[in-house]
């Protein structure tokens, strides 16, 4: 029976700053994991962004991070049939 190659973490609930402060960026290089994090798009024009993604590079682990793209709630939040243009638009 094969083994768990790597784990991946959905984060819902942290910001890109949480990421950073809680150190998660160096328990998951020590274990080879992955964060897959809720991205607003006011995360990405944010310097905690920069910063936590320039945390992932020095770790030399910046693959192991997955953009969970979502919506402000009022906007839809998650993507789906109903909220679909939201994110082109």
């Amino acid at each position: 029976m094969p083994g768990i190659e790597r784990l991946l973490f959905s984060a819902e609930f942290l910001s890109p700053r949480d990421v950073v402060e809680k150190k998660a960026v160096d328990l998951l290089a020590s274990t080879n994991s992955m964060l897959s994090l809720r991205v607003l798009y006011k995360d990405l024009q944010g310097d905690d962004f920069k910063a936590m993604m320039s945390t992932f590079r020095d770790h030399g682990i910046e693959r192991n991070f997955i953009p969970w793209p979502m919506l402000d709630v009022d906007a839809g939040y998650y993507a789906n049939v109903n909220t679909a243009l939201n994110f082109i638009i």
